[in-house]
C-alpha cells in the first residue's frame, strides 16, 4: 500500500484493516530435541489505515515456555498511531 494512495481510499469511502501475525522460535542450532529449554515469542497486532493516521488497534506479544504456559509480556515496540 503506498502512503499517497490512502486519501483515495477515504474518498471511495473505504477503510484499510490488517492483523500482523509474528512467531519466533528461540532454541539451539544444533536439531536436538529442546526439552524445557524451549522457549518461543508469538505476538499480534492489528491496525486501520481511515484517511491518513494509522492506528493500532490492539497487539499482544508474550514469550512462552513448554506447556505451554507464559513466561512474560514482551511490549509491543510500535507507536500506537502514526500521524
Amino acid at each position: 500500500m503506498r502512503r499517497d494512495l490512502a486519501s483515495r481510499l477515504r474518498a471511495d469511502g473505504m477503510t484499510l484493516f490488517w492483523t500482523v501475525l509474528v512467531g519466533c522460535e528461540l532454541h539451539f542450532p544444533d536439531h536436538q530435541h529442546p526439552g524445557e529449554e524451549y522457549r518461543w515469542v508469538t505476538a499480534s497486532a492489528s491496525y486501520v489505515l481511515d484517511g491518513d493516521p494509522i492506528t493500532r488497534v490492539h497487539s499482544l506479544a508474550k514469550r512462552c515456555r513448554p506447556g505451554p504456559v507464559t513466561e512474560h509480556d514482551v511490549e509491543w515496540v510500535s507507536r500506537a498511531a502514526d500521524p
